[in-house]
């Protein structure tokens, strides 16, 4: 319920944001898309990356490897 109303506001404060200055408004869109274009590809390889290491390791190894007994080495593991 409360991404459907963050979505929604953030809707809502667009179309604010398109009547008040169209220019302005498309320009921001064309750099937050040219943003998201710079980060998918990580973004896309991070995702894939978690996805093979939780289909090769079990929950007990990756518990293991950054929980909470696997200290300092877990974390930098976890980074």
């Amino acid at each position: 319920m409360f991404t459907i109303g963050l979505n929604v506001l953030t809707g809502l404060l667009l179309v604010i944001s398109l009547l008040r200055d169209r220019r302005k408004t498309v320009m921001a869109l064309k750099k937050a898309w040219k943003s998201l274009d710079n980060i998918l590809p990580l973004f896309l390889s991070i995702i894939v990356l978690l996805g093979i290491m939780l289909a090769i390791l079990s929950p007990q190894v990756i518990s293991k490897l950054i929980g909470q007994e696997s200290g300092w080495l877990g974390i930098t593991i976890a980074a």
